[in-house]
């Protein structure tokens, strides 16, 4: 069968999976739409790289995960706005000020719902930079010690693991001797979309997101259902390597697990590892595989492989 007959064959399946999700099934049903594609990519490589087609057959799959019912948390944890903010510290202040900015600038239109309850409907993916630079100015503002960092994939911005996308931004302050942590779009890595592990192994497309990985542990749960309530988390050494591990794990694709049998939840990377990677003087890259990172560039050996081992 010629390929383009095959890339509509494969197209309908994907449509037909789409028809069965209901509030209740997508999760099993994203599963098989997953493992589905992972069956057919090798009809699609020719020894070094996929077909064009196979760019419409993952684009079918993104389609699916753009539905609105997808955005369903993976934690159920509400995020606190602060109405009276002379009963609360600085740091819930940096807060509250980012999140108001954050809701004012999605919902520009007016709203009679109250910021409490637009806090709870608001979905910041792709707002962190947004976020923090308006803590950066809050800070600057009020002669607050503040850093502002970003997280690229694989602790490297030329590699471009992603395409150039896949960065995060957050920010440390400093206060009265403490440091804390502050990420107030952190939910956009809670949702229900790009949180199953079987989108692990699928070629050209990027893998899990960080809050299945945060989600493995008693440990790393706390400091996520923290984060994602107040917004920030009073900061050590352990937290933030554990914050940093969940990223780390993310930018591996499929090729990493299958040939490596590595399915940990922490990484051997200390945290001095991580400020050196922050810092630019060191990367994830130059430590693992560039063929293991990013996008996934060829399919698996074994399409049936189970990533469901963490």
């Amino acid at each position: 069968m010629e390929i383009l007959a095959l890339y509509r064959k494969h197209s309908k399946q994907i449509e037909k999976y789409k028809k069965q999700i209901e509030i209740n099934n997508y999760s099993e049903i994203m599963s098989q739409i997953y493992n589905y594609v992972k069956s057919v990519s090798k009809f699609y490589f020719n020894g070094q790289e996929m077909h064009g087609l196979y760019d419409s057959l993952k684009f079918d799959v993104l389609r699916v995960e753009n539905n609105s019912i997808l955005r369903k948390k993976i934690i159920d944890v509400n995020p606190l706005f602060y109405n009276n903010t002379k009963d609360i510290g600085i740091i819930e202040n940096v807060v509250n000020y980012a999140r108001k900015a954050l809701i004012d600038y999605k919902y520009y239109i007016t709203s009679d719902k109250s910021y409490e309850e637009l806090l709870k409907l608001l979905d910041p993916t792709n707002q962190c930079l947004f976020s923090a630079e308006n803590i950066q100015k809050y800070c600057d503002n009020n002669k607050i010690q503040c850093q502002t960092i970003c997280i690229w994939p694989g602790y490297d911005k030329i590699a471009e693991l992603f395409d150039g996308d896949g960065w995060h931004y957050f920010n440390i302050i400093k206060y009265n001797g403490d440091e804390y942590l502050i990420d107030v779009t952190y939910q956009q890595f809670f949702y229900q979309y790009k949180n199953n592990l079987d989108r692990l192994g699928i070629t050209n497309l990027s893998g899990c997101k960080i809050g299945t990985f945060m989600l493995m542990s008693d440990e790393g749960k706390e400091i996520a259902k923290s984060i994602l309530e107040h917004g920030f988390i009073k900061l050590n050494d352990r937290i933030l390597k554990k914050y940093l591990d969940a990223f780390t794990i993310s930018f591996r694709n499929g090729l990493y697990y299958e040939e490596t049998s590595d399915f940990q939840n922490d990484t051997e990377y200390t945290i001095d590892d991580y400020w050196k990677f922050l810092k630019g003087e060191d990367s994830q890259i130059k430590h693992e595989s560039r063929e293991y990172l990013g996008y996934q560039k060829r399919p698996l050996q074994d399409f049936k492989f189970n990533f469901k081992q963490f």
